[in-house]
């Protein structure tokens, strides 16, 4: 998700070592791993992870490579949900045009991306003249559709789209409390981690409970951040992917340093690109050792 706090991580390197920044190579061997791991990543066969490479690329002032990358594909896309992820990393990449398309899809009579488009407005904290949101966030939308629209709507101050999202954290609809769970691990306060805690004590469900759990470790939670670094253990490779995504939103430390590096050679592509945009955050970066060190 973008958030002002990504900046180049060169200047953050600089910081407090002025007397031997020019004695060190420019870039530590972490970063410059993690960097080649985004390169591939985004010039794989494989869509969403090479999406999720170019959203870390973006973060981390390579916007250029995104854009060459991918101008040339939107305009080829027959697939509407895969012109949603185009069209959001070219807009994070610095093309503000690309966010056309994703109101064009909101608003097309095909529902069949609907969910994609809110969803790829609410990373980007867009919302338009917020017609076509407010439109999606009614009783008559899909669970999803809604609970997206509501996400995008409250993170631009709608008190009655964010009351929904606190709202729909009790929902029948396991999908939409697994969607408010992770909405109000970005958006929320430090006030809804007591709710964040109810759910987690009475959730059976592994998945889901680690969905809370991750939750809570963006908003500062410490069992959730024990959870977290738990989750980038885990065997299943969805939940390190996960794990890793999380920690990017995070406060780092050492422990969460050190795991995020090794799972730069995981087996799992999504499992590596994760875990090289969390160690490219400036957090991250003011903790990784330089060589010398």
């Amino acid at each position: 998700m973008p958030h002002s706090r990504y900046t180049p991580a060169l200047s953050l390197l600089c910081l407090g070592i002025a007397s031997t920044a020019l004695a060190a190579p420019p870039l530590p061997a972490v970063h410059e791993r993690a960097l080649v791991v985004l390169r591939e990543g985004l010039n794989s066969g494989q869509f969403w992870p090479s999406m999720h490479a170019a959203e870390a690329l973006s973060r981390a002032s390579h916007g250029a490579e995104v854009r060459a990358a991918l101008e040339s594909r939107l305009p080829q896309e027959p697939d509407d949900q895969r012109r949603c992820g185009l069209a959001r990393e070219l807009y994070r990449a610095g093309d503000r045009s690309a966010a056309a398309t994703l109101f064009e899809v909101l608003g097309s009579a095909n529902p069949h991306a609907h969910v994609h488009a809110a969803e790829s407005l609410y990373k980007l904290r867009l919302v338009g003249d917020g017609r076509a949101l407010q439109a999606a966030f009614t009783e008559q939308s899909p669970p999803q559709l809604r609970i997206m629209a509501a996400g995008a709507l409250a993170a631009h101050g709608d008190a009655t789209a964010m009351q929904f999202v606190r709202s729909s954290l009790t929902s029948r609809d396991r999908e939409t409390a697994r969607t408010a769970v992770w909405l109000l691990g970005s958006i929320g306060q430090p006030r809804d981690l007591v709710a964040l805690r109810v759910a987690l004590a009475r959730e059976a469900d592994a998945s889901m409970r680690m969905s809370i759990a991750l939750a809570m470790a963006t908003l500062g939670d410490p069992a959730g951040l024990r959870l977290l670094k738990q989750g980038l253990r885990a065997p299943e490779a969805s939940i390190r992917a996960q794990s890793a995504a999380s920690a990017a939103e995070v406060a780092a430390d050492p422990e969460l340093i050190s795991l995020l590096t090794g799972l730069l050679g995981d087996p799992d592509l999504d499992v590596r690109i994760r875990a090289a945009q969390a160690l490219l955050t400036p957090l991250a970066v003011r903790l990784i050792p330089r060589p010398e060190e």
